[in-house]
């Protein structure tokens, strides 16, 4: 697994939480964007859930999150990967629970690309870190903004 999974230990938290809570902070195996802090994470169970199992490339995480109920979901719309010189399997996917995934994620991904396909990269990633704002705006989620802060900082690809 590129990234490993966040701790599930309460002790560890608890620790972890008095040194570090309100600071940026890089955990091991997750990427450090957004100004992650304990906090954060654990003001949004989705985020939570989707760290605990780790963030990785599909094939990787789908044998993590077997028979979890969870989704891979391509941070970025991998239709579209041959814009950056990638390919599906280079994109990282965080894990989603199902509704979130197909109801929420995939349905605002395809509202903006599917009539519209982007052209550039650029235009890929800036259009999809929109989409993520607007849901972090609506539905007042963590999740939304981490995955906007990690395509607004391209950690988007297990191969940069």
């Amino acid at each position: 697994m590129i990234f490993q999974q966040l701790p599930t230990n309460p002790s560890f938290w608890n620790g972890f939480a008095v040194v570090v809570d309100g600071l940026s902070i890089a955990l091991p195996g997750v990427p450090a964007v957004g100004g992650l802090t304990v906090k954060a994470i654990k003001s949004s169970p989705k985020l939570f859930k989707a760290l605990q199992f780790g963030i990785d490339a599909y094939k990787p995480l789908r044998k993590v999150i077997a028979g979890t109920g969870h989704h891979a979901h391509h941070i970025v719309m991998k239709a579209y990967a041959h814009l950056a010189g990638k390919t599906a399997d280079d994109i990282l996917c965080i894990a989603l629970d199902s509704y979130t995934h197909q109801s929420i994620v995939t349905k605002a991904l395809n509202k903006e690309f599917l009539s519209n396909a982007p052209k550039t990269a650029i235009e890929w990633y800036d259009r999809t870190e929109e989409v993520y704002r607007r849901l972090y705006r609506e539905y007042d989620d963590y999740l939304y903004k981490y995955m906007a802060d990690m395509v607004s900082e391209r950690v988007l690809f297990l191969k940069n």
